[in-house]
């Protein structure tokens, strides 16, 4: 040192340096921010995408899949829908008018590609009404049978006298009692039963072998005649007197009335 040179006391100036764990924060917390801007930027693009086609999924048993493909091509081939404006409203209302499908979902893929999902009402009556065939839900809702009988249900036909009957009213008695017919489903006995028949508001079992007639009564009746019903037909089979009765009232409590065949 020179002499006549004068130096400062200094006070040395402690830098602290950041601990791993706060390092390691920092980082994530770039990166999650990183992360999240380009998410949100891909799902902007991603809604602005045009919808590059659809697809039907679920087992279409009463709709007819072509016409509701053909549809839906109309519908969403109007113009080029992007995710964020499909016409939902629409599609509602082309769905409902396929009375058989109960209700529809909707996803979209990474390639904009939309899957409808279907689910369709599950029949528990068929109902031939003028030589219609219909099919008929726990809810008492109709849609059109279009496997033809193929699939076993318990069958009611139904016969009007006037042309001027209108649907609802002809099937109010079907209405009332859909809890009796829907008991019957899961029953192994009633496939004896070819069908049931409902004239001048009477109701009728008509069996397969030899079709026996079985008058269940009126509409408010039947809840108990079909009760009576099982044990009646038990008796046919164990004795196998199917050809033996032509016909056997299971109206009344209590009692059951048969006819045998004339010899």
């Amino acid at each position: 040192m020179k002499p006549g040179k004068w130096l400062p006391n200094r006070t040395p100036t402690l830098r602290r340096i950041p601990s791993p764990t706060t390092l390691f924060t920092i980082l994530l917390i770039i990166c999650l921010t990183i992360l999240s801007i380009s998410a949100l930027g891909n799902a902007f693009r991603w809604e602005q995408c045009t919808i590059q086609g659809f697809s039907i999924h679920g087992p279409l048993i009463h709709t007819d899949s072509l016409r509701l493909a053909r549809q839906l091509n109309r519908l969403l081939a109007k113009q080029f829908y992007q995710i964020h404006n499909l016409p939902l409203q629409e599609l509602t209302t082309l769905f409902q008018q396929f009375p058989a499908i109960q209700t529809w979902t909707i996803t979209i893929n990474e390639q904009a590609r939309i899957h409808f999902f279907i689910q369709e009402r599950k029949p528990i009556l068929r109902i031939i009404l003028n030589g219609k065939v219909l099919c008929m839900d726990e809810e008492g809702t109709l849609f059109p049978d279009r496997r033809k009988g193929i699939q076993w249900l318990p069958t009611c036909w139904i016969t009007t006298t006037t042309t001027t009957t209108t649907t609802d009213s002809a099937l109010a008695p079907v209405r009332t009692v859909l809890h009796a017919f829907r008991q019957l489903h899961d029953q192994p006995w009633t496939r004896w039963i070819s069908h049931f028949a409902y004239v001048d508001s009477q109701w009728w079992a008509i069996l397969r072998i030899a079709n026996t007639r079985i008058h269940l009564g009126t509409t408010s009746q039947l809840p108990t005649s079909l009760k009576n019903l099982s044990p009646w037909l038990h008796f046919l089979a164990q004795n196998n007197l199917w050809l033996r009765y032509r016909e056997a009232s299971l109206a009344f409590p209590g009692r059951i009335i048969a006819k045998k065949h004339e010899p």
